[in-house]
């Protein structure tokens, strides 16, 4: 099997194979990121960052954990362009779900057990609608996305013990407003 720098450095080289192995490395949790983010824009957020990715490929150095989080930097700086210039079109759910994804997060985290039984697009909602902006976004990217707290930080620009406090405090809320629902 190739390895990361391998298939890299194939995709640097014009293989397009390659590249597709990139893509399919962040495609789903970045889908459900920029979901996230902006719903109505989402894909063409997702078109726009991976035109950017193809563009500055060759300029990109760095591991597989590098790579994740150089893609989410990237999404992120094209929502924001995006909704500056646009106004959101429909959803399309389908980008979301994947015959590969269907849990969020392991059983063996604590957080899984607030989503569960959700869909993507429900769990998404869910935190969407219960959470601060920051706090649902560094909990999309931490148990949906699956990023390490080094790398979330660094997307949504705070310090580790931030999105540390952050987590841990949304999870809370989270399984309070859980709790507090019907079975």
């Amino acid at each position: 099997m190739d390895s990361f720098k391998e298939i890299l450095q194939s995709a640097k080289d014009g293989d397009e194979k390659a590249f597709v192995k990139l893509y399919q490395l962040v495609s789903l949790p970045l889908n459900k990121y920029l979901y996230f983010k902006a719903p109505g824009i989402y894909e063409d957020a997702a078109s726009e960052t991976w035109y950017s990715v193809a563009k500055s490929l060759n300029n990109f150095t760095g591991n597989e954990d590098d790579f994740r989080n150089w893609i989410f930097v990237i999404a992120r700086s094209k929502v924001v362009d995006i909704l500056r210039k646009k106004k959101p079109t429909p959803i399309e759910d389908d980008l979301l779900e994947s015959k590969y994804d269907d849990r969020l997060g392991s059983q063996d985290e604590p957080s899984s057990l607030v989503i569960e039984e959700m869909t993507t697009k429900e769990a998404i909602e869910f935190v969407r609608d219960n959470l601060k902006p920051i706090e649902a976004e560094v909990i999309l990217l931490r148990v949906v996305v699956g990023l390490p707290i080094d790398q979330v930080a660094k997307i949504v620009k705070k310090r580790e013990g931030a999105v540390r406090v952050i987590q841990h405090r949304s999870l809370q809320k989270l399984a309070q407003i859980v709790g507090t629902l019907p079975q």
